[in-house]
């Protein structure tokens, strides 16, 4: 190959490197939006921009997109002389939302266009997005009523929407608005959540054939597949201990095993896998805890205990070493989510069900098991 050929080959790949990096906005790495508050009431809507930036900085000719459905911009909102910094966040809000914050920009729109909860886009002076909240022509129901908060891992725009990037506080949380760094890490998100004895510990597993929220220590009596274990419940908890009591885990499905001659269930994929990350955790645990329900109620039409299984490995245990083993089955890829709605139950101002879905969309973005 010619010299000169090298050099054309060469100046060829550079434009197109400089090119590529010419269609990425400069400012995604400190930008970004940083919280979504969605309230009961249409005007009961926030959206927050933040910074990594600890110096002042100028949003002068900076844009926010609001999508309708057909994925046309039904508002814009130009930046004039805004500042932001680490401290100084600005916060969209609706016409008839009341909100104040010494340290935040308060940017009032005459209209809901933040509750119509489809993509929203921060766009640079370039023309570049810099950051995007949802995916154009969908609706983003799961962003009703709670609060969107970006973990601190990922304080970056991303022209691209990730929703693992964020965690979804519970209905009416208020306290992160106009503060920057989440509550929660990242770490502490894939843990799952903790069993709050302050929340819990008062209430009966069960009254009156109810469930109630509460929880109580059982033993194993026997194993099954990986969502169904049968326990030794104590007296007082208004569960008798009899063959069919068998405890189906709360919000999970994992994958069918084979159920012997006469059967018509077949084997699915990674039941056998799913049958043996539980039984093996519940052989060996120090601890285990079931707590029910009140959303779910107690028995499901097999007459079936419902619950969430809570167990520890460690020795001495105490409750605050147990793990949510319905959690822990999700975000292996061992399970299907059951996308119910169980607004009582939380832990960290997080409800269950929303680290259950953290945990399946974990598990999907990493292909893990059944989402393989």
């Amino acid at each position: 190959m010619s010299k000169t050929l090298k050099t054309i080959i060469f100046l060829s790949s550079l434009i197109s490197l400089v090119s590529c990096k010419n269609n990425e906005s400069q400012y995604k790495n400190i930008l970004f939006f940083s919280e979504f508050y969605s309230g009961n009431s249409i005007n009961d809507c926030v959206l927050e921009l933040g910074t990594s930036s600890n110096k002042d900085f100028s949003l002068d000719g900076f844009k926010v997109n609001f999508y309708t459905g057909k994925e046309e911009i039904s508002y814009t909102y130009t930046f004039t002389d805004e500042i932001i910094n680490t401290s100084k966040l600005v916060l969209f809000v609706n016409n008839d939302f009341e909100y104040t914050n010494d340290i935040s920009t308060i940017v009032k729109l005459d209209d809901n266009y933040i509750c119509g909860r489809y993509y929203v886009e921060l766009v640079d002076k370039d023309g570049f997005v810099v950051d995007s909240l949802g995916q154009k022509g969908f609706n983003l129901e799961y962003l009703s009523d709670g609060s969107l908060i970006r973990l601190n891992e990922y304080h970056q725009g991303y022209e691209v929407f990730n929703n693992t990037h964020f965690i979804k506080y519970r209905p009416n949380y208020l306290d992160n608005l106009g503060i920057l760094n989440c509550p929660i890490s990242l770490e502490e998100v894939l843990n799952g959540p903790v069993l709050e004895t302050e929340l819990y510990s008062d209430l009966p597993f069960s009254k009156n054939n109810t469930a109630t929220n509460g929880f109580c220590e059982v033993t194993v009596n026997s194993l099954g597949d990986g969502d169904t274990t049968y326990f030794n419940f104590p007296s007082g908890s208004g569960i008798e201990n009899d063959y069919n009591n068998r405890v189906r885990y709360l919000l999970i499905n994992t994958p069918e095993i084979d159920h012997g001659p006469g059967s018509d269930i077949v084997e699915e994929p990674y039941g056998q896998e799913a049958k043996k990350f539980n039984n093996d955790r519940l052989n060996k645990a120090t601890l285990i805890v079931v707590q029910s329900s009140k959303d779910a109620g107690l028995k499901d039409t097999y007459s079936r205990t419902l619950g969430f299984v809570w167990y520890t490995t460690k020795e001495n245990p105490s409750y605050s070493d147990l793990k949510l083993l319905n959690h822990e089955l999700l975000i292996n890829g061992l399970a299907r989510y059951g996308s119910d709605d169980y607004p009582s139950l939380y832990s960290k101002d997080i409800l269950y069900q929303d680290y259950m879905n953290y945990a399946l969309n974990y598990a999907i973005d990493n292909k893990l098991n059944i989402y393989s």
